[in-house]
């Protein structure tokens, strides 16, 4: 479910690495019995059983090998979960993997334990990419091994950081392991907990109907064996899967959506009514959060500060540092909703500020929408603003970092065909070289036969040349594609703010700003996934991009801005001609409804307008500078009513200093007479059917 983070605890003392050698024939027997009941009892009462594990470790009743590799992992496991550090279990246990006397499949356990423990650790701490390195280590050690918790807990993990890292398929691959090793044992109660966390691998990488069959399942298996703390972790699986993708069943439109909403409450209210059957407080905690997030999102705000107030102390007190960091953030944004910004921004500060410091820049960015949403509905329209434009930039960062470690992967691919198509030339050569020094052996005796050798050695060495040639050619095009692959968005075919970057410089010299900039946004964008889908949501978007391209003329530009805003980019223009095609913007989007699989979706638009460069007075803009004008136009047409655009029509203003002051309040800016602006209004809404 949730993640934990390191936290400055004191490290456990060292267990002991005393062994009492168990008959044979008891191994098995008591190693089913104490472990898998120590570990039952860690799901419900973690400080509990952490606090009371090394005293296990170090006295009490003999213990076999594997039995301590097995609660030594559960150990480290526990203390990361409660933030604690794992280094003295992981050290425990590479004393056990290099143990020549301990039996070499206990040694493997040992090994995979420590891998898996190490790897948690780092998942912890949002290392994520340095725990992936340690899966072929684990895994394989994983495979010589004989303990099934072992097993489970590795695949669990790297399951986790896969997820984390959006490597979907690798990830649902490591669950479905996990789940088939577990419906192979006698042992019941880990059916169901692994699967929710398949069932929510599934759902991440699009499957949700089989996430939705996996749920099912382990609802029924949970309730035929009255495991409330695993019921409690299905329902809040269930309640993301509704509320990420509608439920087939529940009916569609308006109706549809009070349906689900209804069955995300039922679920969210059930996995907290099951955690408090289990006296699972950690799981109280967070169902108490979720529970929260729910009546924040449906502006119940006293009811959703009240959940988190009760949350905050419990998550406090059970160490659980996700359901604290949730419970704070979301108090936070209740507050600023509710108009008590003074109070709200801090906590949610907290929260930003170490996403930033631990570089987790796409949760940042989702972060700071989430802010500036709640930012606009508590009246705070600049503080939105400022925020908006900064979650936009981290969008910008996230998608630029990804599209250059894709870039890297790939010209490291050609990279490597390359030196393997130069390797091959140069074998060639070296061959022909090799058969020039033979046939010079025989040209006293064979001096017709050595002219045929050289032609044919002149022929080989020609070939190599031009395969070379071919493959540099072949080399050059390939990053010809990559670059133009690198600034096109493959959903709707558009250019990208890479593309953007290229039509506004000239190599690394910005371009004078001159021409038209429109910055739309499609309104209410989430409402449209909510009630039809993430599929409708890309079919909205590809159709409005198809709109937009429909009213441009050929040498204008198109681009997708990011999310759900576009940025169109014209020549000079005169003034009414601009007003006039912001005007057929607003129509080619909102005149005639869209529609995906039957459904009519009434979609319209935000828009922001200006020519450039601004009146004589104004100061020179850079780009940058002129999109956040534009930007500015546009979130005052959101906060208008939306479905308008507002194009700036004279800013007189002589100075950034000034220009910066009109920008972060333009509503106010144009009610005093500070700024000219023209509203135009989009077309009247066909009812959708």
């Amino acid at each position: 479910m949730a993640s934990s983070a390191v936290s400055g605890a004191a490290p456990a003392a060292a267990p002991s690495l005393a062994r009492a050698q168990a008959p044979a024939s008891a191994v098995v027997a008591v190693a089913a019995d104490e472990v898998d009941t120590i570990e039952r009892r860690a799901r419900a009462n973690p400080m509990e059983v952490a606090a009371a594990l090394p005293q296990r470790l170090q006295s009490g009743a003999p213990l076999t090998d594997s039995q301590r590799v097995a609660l030594l992992r559960l150990l480290g496991e526990l203390q990361i979960k409660l933030e604690q550090p794992a280094n003295a279990t992981m050290s425990a246990l590479a004393t056990l993997e290099a143990g020549r006397e301990v039996p070499t499949a206990v040694r493997a356990d040992a090994q995979a334990s420590r891998a898996c423990v190490q790897a948690d650790q780092l998942r912890a701490s949002t290392n994520q990419t340095q725990a992936l390195r340690l899966q072929d280590e684990a895994l394989e050690a994983v495979a010589r091994g004989q303990l099934l918790q072992v097993r489970l807990y590795c695949l669990a993990v790297f399951g986790g950081i896969n997820d984390s890292l959006g490597r979907f398929g690798e990830s649902v691959r490591l669950y479905q392991l996990a789940l088939g090793a577990a419906d192979r044992e006698p042992t019941q109660w880990r059916r169901t907990p692994l699967r929710s966390s398949l069932a929510y691998a599934l759902a991440r990488a699009g499957e949700v109907e089989r996430a939705t069959q996996l749920i099912d399942e382990a609802l029924s298996i949970g309730q035929a064996a009255q495991d409330w703390l695993s019921l409690s972790q299905v329902q809040a699986v269930r309640s993301i899967l509704l509320t990420d993708s509608p439920s087939p069943g529940l009916g569609d439109g308006i109706a549809g959506a009070g349906a689900v909403r209804s069955a995300e409450l039922a679920a969210l209210e059930s996995a907290l009514n099951h955690a408090q059957q289990a006296g699972a407080a950690r799981e109280e905690a967070l169902g108490l959060a979720n529970l929260a997030d729910y009546y924040l999102r449906r502006a119940d705000y006293a009811r959703a500060k009240a959940l988190l107030e009760q949350a905050l102390p419990l998550a406090r007190a059970q160490r659980y540092a996700t359901a604290e960091r949730l419970a704070r953030q979301n108090l936070g944004l209740a507050l600023i909703a509710s108009r008590q910004k003074d109070k709200g921004l801090p906590l949610v500060q907290a929260e930003l500020d170490r996403m930033h410091a631990a570089d987790e820049i796409v949760d940042e960015s989702d972060a700071l929408r989430e802010l500036g949403k709640y930012l606009e509905l508590g009246g705070y329209t600049a503080d939105a603003l400022a925020v908006y434009r900064k979650e936009r930039d981290l969008s910008y960062e996230a998608y630029r970092r990804d599209q250059q470690r894709v870039l890297l992967e790939l010209q490291a691919s050609f990279e490597a065909d390359k030196r393997r198509h130069e390797k091959a030339v140069l074998l060639d050569e070296n061959q022909l070289k090799a058969e020039t020094l033979r046939q010079r052996d025989l040209q006293l005796r064979e001096w017709a036969l050595a002219g045929g050798v050289l032609l044919f050695s002149f022929g080989w060495l020609s070939l190599g040349y031009r395969r070379m040639r071919r493959t540099q050619r072949a080399l050059h095009h390939n990053n010809q594609r990559l670059l133009e692959q690198s600034e096109r968005d493959p959903l709707t075919g558009l250019g990208n703010r890479r593309h953007f970057q290229r039509l506004t410089h000239d190599g690394d010299q910005a371009l004078p700003v001159s021409g038209s900039l429109f910055l739309i946004d499609i309104d209410h964008f989430k409402r449209i996934n909510d009630l039809h889908g993430h599929a409708a949501g890309d079919a909205v978007l590809a159709d409005v991009a198809r709109r937009l391209r429909a009213v441009l003329r050929e040498e204008d530009h198109v681009l997708r801005w990011g999310g759900e805003e576009f940025l169109v980019v014209t020549g000079p223009r005169r003034r009414e001609q601009t007003e006039a095609l912001a005007q057929r913007l607003l129509g080619a989007i909102g005149a005639v409804p869209m529609r995906h699989e039957g459904h009519s979706m009434n979609v319209t638009a935000s828009i922001g307008f200006a020519d450039f460069p601004l009146p004589p007075d104004a100061p020179t803009l850079t780009w940058e500078q002129a999109v956040n004008l534009v930007d500015a136009a546009m979130f005052l047409a959101k906060a208008q009513g939306r479905n308008r655009a507002f194009g700036i029509r004279h800013l007189p203003v002589s100075d950034m200093f000034a220009l910066d002051n009109a920008m972060s309040d333009l509503a106010a800016a144009w009610q005093n007479g500070e700024v000219t602006l023209t509203p135009l209004y989009g077309p009247v809404q066909e009812v959708a059917t």
